[in-house]
């Protein structure tokens, strides 16, 4: 055999070999994908690609577009479980749980409960005493929590020093003990660096303090609030900020112990947190439809713009921006509990995606994901 022959042999070798690894990839995740439409075929390119990286465990994707709603899912809901998530498999949604937040005051607005431009020590008990919480005379409206712009801090928890080395068990003990009163009477060591609605700094603690604000004018905790407007009206029925033991038979867990879950994270809102909690597929995309049709006024009016500086956007909590192909979406992140959460609409396009995950590998990589898929969707319709 001559020299080149011999390279000609080792070259389609290493070409078969590759195409067997790929393959490999390829089929090594389970899916329910059909793979029969186009946007099934566009979601699986982009879904292998996400499972390819090392680390991650279970992927579930919703779509609606053209009011048809579409779902797929891949590999395991637990690591070396062998179990397929479905749309119905619980997740943590994290920080996305801010944007119910974001509508609940909306709605408080138009119930004349909340003016956005008050002092929110006006519906504080006794606000008065928060003599800290302004710059200068310029007093922290109610805006201000609602888009990050209050000066608050992310946290102001006062966790141990040990935290990093504490127990799951020795955390819970902490987060159950620490309820709303020593959630207030921490504000009250808070120091505002900055005039309100001058800079954007992300703050878990504001919208926590939002929570709180709605239960003061309410006369309801936040949990039965939640409960009334988005679990029973919208029924989404699997959506709870604060768990039943029982949630956690149905949780992604990925590879963590479901019954250190059940015993550290059951039957207690957070406070040393803004609101989260955990969802579907299914449950959300309920969720997506009603922000995509903008007729309920709260949903609509949650969506306006409130504050814009640095590159972003920002109405009730909600995120604006353009994306590469010049549309505009409305989207928010989260992650909790070793998920991750996405979720995009698109109004004007009547297209909206959630993803959620039961990793922690970087988000980058699954703002990655959504932003491919939408990518070819919009492509795909311009082209029609």
């Amino acid at each position: 055999m001559t020299v080149t022959a011999a390279i000609s042999v080792f070259l389609f070798l290493l070409t078969l070999s590759t195409a067997t690894i790929a393959t490999a990839q390829s089929v090594s995740f389970q899916t329910d994908n059909p793979r029969k439409r186009s946007i099934d075929g566009i979601v699986d390119k982009h879904a292998l690609e996400y499972m390819n990286h090392e680390g991650t465990i279970g992927l579930s994707i919703g779509l609606m577009t053209d009011d048809k709603f579409y779902h797929y899912n891949y590999g395991e809901s637990e690591k070396a479980g062998g179990h397929l998530p479905t749309a119905s498999t619980l997740y943590c949604y994290g920080s996305v749980g801010k944007t119910f937040v974001g509508i609940l005051v909306a709605q408080a607005v138009l119930d004349h409960k909340i003016d956005l431009d008050a002092d929110i020590r006006r519906y504080l008990p006794d606000g008065s005493t928060y003599t800290n919480l302004e710059f200068r005379g310029q007093t922290i409206k109610i805006v201000h929590l609602s888009n990050h712009t209050s000066g608050i801090p992310n946290s102001i928890t006062p966790f141990p020093d040990n935290w990093g080395s504490s127990s799951a068990d020795e955390k819970y003990l902490f987060k159950k003990s620490y309820d709303k009163r020593r959630f207030l009477d921490d504000l009250k060591t808070v120091t505002i660096h900055d005039a309100p609605g001058n800079k954007y700094t992300y703050s878990g603690t504001g919208v926590r303090l939002l929570a709180i604000i709605l239960e003061e004018v309410y006369g309801r905790p936040y949990p039965a609030l939640f409960h009334d407007y988005f679990t029973s009206k919208l029924r989404m029925r699997d959506t709870n900020v604060v768990q039943d033991i029982h949630d956690w038979n149905r949780f992604a867990v990925g590879d963590q112990d479901r019954n250190e879950l059940r015993r550290t994270r059951s039957g207690f809102d957070d406070f040393t947190s803004a609101p989260g909690g955990v969802s579907t597929i299914n449950d959300m995309m309920k969720y997506l439809k009603v922000n995509l049709a903008e007729k309920n006024p709260a949903f609509k009016l949650s969506h306006q713009p409130t504050w814009q500086g640095d590159h972003r956007q920002l109405g009730l909590v909600w995120r604006l921006e353009t994306d590469a192909l010049g549309e505009q979406r409305l989207f928010h992140t989260g992650r909790g509990l070793r998920n991750q959460c996405a979720i995009l609409f698109y109004p004007r396009k009547h297209l909206a995606l959630v993803v959620f995950t039961n990793d922690v590998i970087p988000d980058s990589f699954l703002d990655e994901l959504c932003d491919r898929i939408l990518h070819d969707i919009l492509s795909t319709m311009r082209a029609r």
